[in-house]
């Protein structure tokens, strides 16, 4: 097994470069660049373990550790603390500080994925305003190293025959970790099989298994005609799947594709080959060398600029996107010559740690404080953010355990039912109930439309309606009010119907259907159905974009993302006992979304309201109350 190979710092490159455009929007398959990272993790790991095992038997547990610590700890240390300046300038007192303050912690702990795996989902701050997202990958590798050399300190006690047993249960490991990432989207969510390390392994055991090849066959590893090809076509292939493959739900398949070729690369790649004399070129090399401290650079640069593009009213631009490259690639350059070469030349415990300390204590300070002192507060404007994220379970829904309006014990006069955004109104309607003294119910289900057989493209077809409409059956509730998210049943990309994706031309057609046929039901039932039009929803987020510019946050509203569902599926229907209200003249003047009102911002995203949201348009449902009254 050759000591340095000079092509997978080229490698390296392509894999950083691929990322890097990928998160400028360069390209559409750059994502796959973190596949190749995690073989290569696992193969040099690997290899270097083998060696130490075949010289002294053994291997040495704090040796390993002492090593990942200083190659790793030193350059995201200093990246958090410089990052966390600009950050606490543009968005301190907002939501996606208090997140990136906590995000410290967990990368520093090594549990950055399993933090974001537990933010992940519909009420998500976007990636574009969480500058230490990228620190996932780095958590799936830290907790791969408790386990790969756990399998090297056990092997010394296994026979010949005894570990090749052992290499085929970490085998069967590797083949059910690809299994679980494949196919377990009905054992686990989307989220958790894109940032867990039990659906994730997979792909470093592949760089361990490319090792032990290797090892046992190194005449695999030489030049000729064969090698030569495969060589060739392995990165000319890696190459053009960061240019033509697209992520999604289903994202597996695509990172076997990448693992594959890069396997494939290791192991017919030469120092001599055609492709090695190209990997290993200066400049490709240079870039490979400081790969580590690229990959962790640009995230929080390209997060910084868009802030800052936003706060100066600056085109986001392909100058912008070069000028993002350049300095990526300098201050990776100057981590690397500065932080991390030096930090390679601690060889005890002692001299890693005594430099390292100070940045340990600094990034545990910072993170306090914006934990405590700059997430809430001070801000310009206030934010009462709303319980938005339902914890109603289809059990809840059977043993009839709903949110209640007024008196628990009473009979319901009322039933909402909806999505987040039913629960977003929920403090209007507590108002009107105490004005009102009217008891009601509410069933609410994140990112579901009460509507039969569409539901979150990332959930199975649970049938809630079923029994919310049972339990207004059985209560003889007369006065039945829908709210949801309409505008999104225009995306396909979000929903199943029957347990099948939507076409996108079918979105439509499907969505009135299906509306028509729930409110026939409840009519029919005996109820009167009022249904809430969606809020206007707004392209960016108002809490962000308020405190960049010190202003309240004004939008026009826009039709391609506010396409009034309600009104479009209904204008030729005459269904009886159905009236629609509107909450647009209280969110909007002259063409324009109000997102503060009094000093209180009135959305806590895009499109949820907050309680002062809530509050402010509680006058549409007065309509709804008074009916009620007079019954």
């Amino acid at each position: 097994m050759r000591q340095y190979r000079t092509e997978i710092d080229g490698l390296r490159a392509i894999a950083v470069l691929g990322v890097l455009l990928f998160h400028l929007k360069l390209n559409t398959g750059g994502w796959l660049g973190v596949d190749i990272f995690f073989v290569i993790s696992g193969f040099l790991i690997s290899s270097n373990l083998f060696k130490e095992f075949e010289s002294t038997g053994k291997i040495s547990a704090s040796n390993f550790y002492l090593r990942r610590i200083r190659r790793i700890m030193p350059a995201l240390l200093v990246c958090i603390i410089i990052t966390f300046i600009p950050f606490a300038l543009l968005l301190s007192y907002t939501p996606a500080f208090s997140e990136f303050s906590q995000s410290i912690l967990t990368a520093v702990f090594s549990i950055s994925n399993i933090f974001f795996w537990k933010h992940a989902g519909y009420f998500a701050i976007k990636a574009d305003l969480c500058p230490l997202l990228h620190t996932w990958t780095l958590g799936i590798e830290e907790q791969f190293y408790l386990i790969i050399p756990a399998i090297f300190v056990i092997l010394p006690y296994f026979t010949k025959k005894k570990q090749n047993t052992l290499w085929i249960f970490v085998f069967i490991a590797t083949i059910l970790s690809f299994l679980a990432c494949r196919y377990g989207h009905n054992l686990v969510s989307t989220d958790f099989r894109f940032y867990m390390l039990p659906t994730r392994m997979w792909e470093l055991f592949a760089g361990l298994f490319i090792a032990l090849l290797l090892k046992n066959f190194p005449q695999l590893n030489t030049r000729n005609v064969y090698t030569e090809l495969l060589s060739g076509i392995s990165i000319c292939f890696l190459c053009f799947i960061f240019i033509s493959f697209i992520g999604n739900s289903n994202f597996t398949e695509n990172s076997l594709f990448a693992v594959l070729a890069t396997c494939i690369f290791i192991v017919t790649t030469t120092e001599n080959s055609i492709t090695g004399k190209l990997m290993s070129l200066r400049p490709i090399r240079f870039v490979g060398n400081i790969s580590y401290s690229t990959y962790l650079w640009h995230w929080p640069i390209i997060v910084i600029t868009y802030l800052l593009t936003i706060r100066f009213d600056i085109n986001n631009s392909i100058l912008i996107k070069v000028c993002i490259i350049i300095s990526t690639l300098y201050i990776s350059y100057l981590s690397w010559k500065f932080i991390e070469k030096p930090f390679r030349k601690k060889t005890t415990w002692s001299d890693c740690l005594k430099p390292l300390s100070p940045f340990i204590t600094i990034a545990f300070i910072l993170a306090i404080i914006g934990i405590s002192a700059l997430s809430t507060g001070k801000s310009h404007y206030k934010l009462n953010q709303n319980k938005l994220k339902t914890n109603l379970s289809f059990n809840d829904f059977k043993n009839e355990k709903y949110y209640s309006f007024g008196n628990k014990q009473s009979s319901p006069q009322f039933f909402v039912v909806g999505d987040s955004h039913a629960r977003a109104i929920a403090p209007a309607l507590n108002l009107l109930d105490q004005e009102y003294g009217i008891n009601g119910k509410e069933a609410s289900i994140t990112g579901t439309p009460p509507l039969f057989n569409i539901y979150n493209s990332e959930d199975d077809n649970i049938p809630y309606e079923a029994e919310w409409i049972k339990y207004i059956k059985k209560n003889k509730i007369k006065n039945v009010l829908l709210v949801a998210n309409w505008n999104k049943l225009f995306d396909a990309t979000t929903l199943k119907y029957n347990d099948e994706k939507i076409r996108q031309e079918e979105a439509f057609s499907i969505a009135k259907k299906e509306l028509i046929t729930m409110l026939k039901l409840l009519t029919e039932q005996g109820a009167t159905v009022w249904v809430m039009k969606s809020v206007p929803v707004l392209k960016n987020n108002p809490v962000v974009i308020s405190r960049l510019l010190n202003k309240p946050y004004i939008e026009k509203e826009s039709p391609l993302i506010n396409f009034n569902f309600i009104q479009r599926a209904l204008e030729n229907e005459s269904i009886p006992n159905i009236y629609i209200l509107s909450p647009t003249p209280y969110l909007i003047e002259n063409g324009n979304i109000i997102s503060v009102q009094d000093g209180h911002l009135l959305y806590e995203d895009t499109n949820h309201l907050s309680v002062d949201g809530a509050y402010a348009i509680k006058e549409v449902f007065r309509p709804f109350f008074e009916s009620m009254q007079h019954q």
